[in-house]
């Protein structure tokens, strides 16, 4: 009698189980960050910051960092708004 016979629970290896569906990384999460931790760009900006002060004006750089890290940025947004909610993050 063949082992699979035997015990009709235990799966025959011919048998394929069914794939492991594995997590997909769309492209825009790569720069979207949803766990509270700070990218490195980020951190050196922070760095920049604390070596020369917060600009006066939300600089492009600044924004796009706002908005990788889910922090909405409008015309009354302002820099010490956007570096303090980095902050926050970090």
């Amino acid at each position: 009698m063949d082992q699979a016979e035997a015990n009709p629970e235990t799966p025959q290896e011919t048998e394929q189980s069914e794939p492991t569906e594995e997590p997909r990384i769309k492209t825009s999460d790569l720069f979207t960050f949803t766990k509270r931790t700070l990218s490195i760009e980020a951190r050196e900006l922070l760095a920049k910051i604390d070596e020369g002060g917060i600009p006066f004006v939300v600089t492009e750089n600044l924004e796009r960092v706002a908005r990788a890290h889910g922090i909405e940025v409008s015309r009354e947004t302002t820099p010490n708004e956007i570096v303090r909610r980095l902050r926050k993050l970090a």
